[in-house]
């Protein structure tokens, strides 16, 4: 009959597969000697005379491994344990391909879809690729669609440029770094350091305001109050997160009182105009008084000294200008297609169709998500406008820093070198100051650099230890004070450039000094990197000597 061969084929089938069945017996029996196992084997399953010979090989073979394991170790495992070891090395190099050791940084991120030698080998440019095209989907967002509704509330406050550049676009544009340092608080216990404020301080005076000056459209001419009120609010700011950092511990009313601060920063900006006409008003009567004391040698105060204020080299003209208000020149200068909406129509141009079909695959979701407030219609959406663009804003960060760390790792650039740069870098706060100083608004970049610097010290890392604090009983927060005096140093420095360089400038930022202040904050962050990580460099050149 056909179904015995078929019978036989398929029982010596089941004893070669089967057969041996040490592997699976074994393991539910570990503490067990070699022995009792073969018992219990012959107790479960009457072996024929093949099994029980490869059973007696196998048992011989097990019953040797244990005793050279014992000869050479007391602590060594259990021959079981060995096999159990070798089968799972086994299956996993036979099905996995070999993976290397996940970096401690890298571990915030998900896992890579190309392995690291893989992205040394070249895939790593996809990833290059994908952080250039997230910066300019970052930039069409701000562009399009969150400067808009950013003016549209500064509109709706009737607030200068100005001081809508120092509070509602600074805070509107520090907010996704307010959300990293919550996040980062509460789920993975980051200790805030005075590093990174004071190095992203540094960033937004030096290098946001000079990568201005390069690519504005025409000379940036400042105005003096706006300056001279941020600045004076920073320092005294930073002064006070200082002497609360020095003993490296933050409690909840430090806390309460630096949220003040920024509230007492809100009343000021409210009665701004009022204040910057009593404080020019003085300073005009006092510059009377003096030229009238040059001409005639007596102390004139009073309305008669116009013609001593003419007659001192044509300064009459100067203070009157000085004098007017200074947003009057800055609404004057903004361009005419700010207010025009977002357009899809098909470009004429062949240059126009390559870049529309460049911006296309980033502008279409940001189209049919947010509403384009620019259109009469849709300005009552400018709430819904804002919250989506920081949704999408917080979406494309995170990928830009994500790829970042994977471009780094793979090009041998230190890890804690780039948690340094993301930490300082504020990407919204540079592009949304691009944005108005190619439009021509003056005063607005250094107006959401400084407010930014004022608002992250005083609200935004404030606000997360208050909460933290609240939760944990009122308990007092660890901070980081490390590096104080070389960080404030490079900080003093860098603000003493910076007051040098405008006042010798006349407040007017050329190019030559735009380039100039980039580059120094490149050499001041290199600088500052080596002393923090001594041994991060160290070894980085060594790899690289390799």
């Amino acid at each position: 009959m056909k179904w015995k061969p078929k019978c036989c084929f398929l029982y010596a089938m089941f004893l070669c597969v089967f057969g041996a069945g040490s592997n699976e017996v074994i393991t539910e029996s570990p503490h067990k000697s070699p022995d009792e196992d073969d018992t219990s084997i012959q107790e479960l399953h009457p072996p024929s005379a093949q099994t029980t010979a490869q059973t007696t090989r196998e048992t011989n073979f097990l019953r040797d491994l244990d005793t050279q394991q014992e000869d050479s170790t007391t602590n060594a495992p259990h021959p079981t344990t060995i096999l159990q070891i070798h089968f799972k090395t086994t299956e996993s190099s036979t099905l996995a391909p070999p993976t290397t050791e996940t970096p401690k940084g890298m571990e915030k991120f998900p896992l890579d879809v190309f392995s690291l030698e893989e992205r040394k080998r070249g895939w790593v440019l996809l990833h290059i690729t994908g952080v250039l095209y997230m910066f300019v989907s970052l930039v069409i967002l701000l562009e399009e669609f969150f400067v808009p509704a950013l003016r549209v509330i500064t509109d709706i406050f009737a607030l200068s440029n100005s001081v809508g550049g120092a509070t509602i676009m600074a805070a509107a544009s520090s907010t996704p770094r307010f959300f990293a340092s919550f996040m980062g608080l509460f789920l993975s216990g980051e200790k805030a350091g005075i590093n990174s404020i004071v190095g992203s301080a540094v960033f937004n005076i030096m290098f946001v305001i000079g990568m201005c000056a390069l690519f504005s459209r025409e000379m940036l001419h400042l105005t003096w109050w706006p300056l001279f009120r941020d600045m004076s609010f920073y320092i005294m700011d930073l002064i006070l997160l200082i002497v609360f950092f020095l003993d490296n511990v933050i409690v909840w009313w430090e806390s309460l009182m630096l949220v003040g601060g920024y509230s007492l920063y809100l009343v000021f900006m409210k009665f701004n105009v009022q204040i910057e006409r009593f404080v020019r008003g003085l300073l005009h009567k006092h510059r009377s008084t003096v030229i009238a004391m040059n001409e005639h040698g007596k102390e004139t105060v009073g309305d008669g000294s116009d013609e001593a204020s003419r007659n001192h080299n044509g300064s009459h003209k100067d203070i009157r200008r000085s004098a007017s208000h200074p947003e009057e020149a800055e609404s004057r200068a903004e361009l005419v297609n700010e207010s025009s909406p977002l357009s899809l129509r098909w470009p004429g141009s062949r240059c126009g169709r390559g870049l529309y079909l460049l911006r296309l695959p980033a502008l279409l979701p940001l189209w049919l998500t947010l509403p384009d407030v620019r259109k009469q219609e849709s300005r009552k959406f400018v709430v819904l406008s804002l919250l989506g663009s920081l949704v999408w804003m917080n979406v494309f960060l995170y990928l830009i820093v994500w790829w970042a760390h994977t471009v780094a790792e793979a090009v041998f650039v230190p890890e804690h070198i780039m948690d340094q740069l993301t930490a300082q870098v504020n990407l919204p706060v540079l592009i949304t100051a691009l944005i108005a100083a190619r439009r021509g608004l003056t005063d607005t970049p250094t107006s959401i650099a400084l407010g930014s610097n004022i608002y992250e010290i005083t609200l935004g890392l404030p606000v997360s230890w208050l909460v933290f604090s609240a939760v944990r009983g009122w308990a007092a927060l660890d901070v980081s004070s490390t590096g104080l005096t070389c960080f404030i140093s490079l900080f003093s420095l860098a603000l003493l450039i910076f007051i040098v360089s405008f006042a010798s400038c006349k407040l007017k930022i050329r190019r030559m000094l735009g380039f100039t202040l980039v580059l120094l904050y490149c050499l001041m962050f290199l600088l500052s990197a080596m002393l923090k990580h001594q041994d991060v460099f160290r070894e980085f050149c060594e790899r690289l000597s390799a």
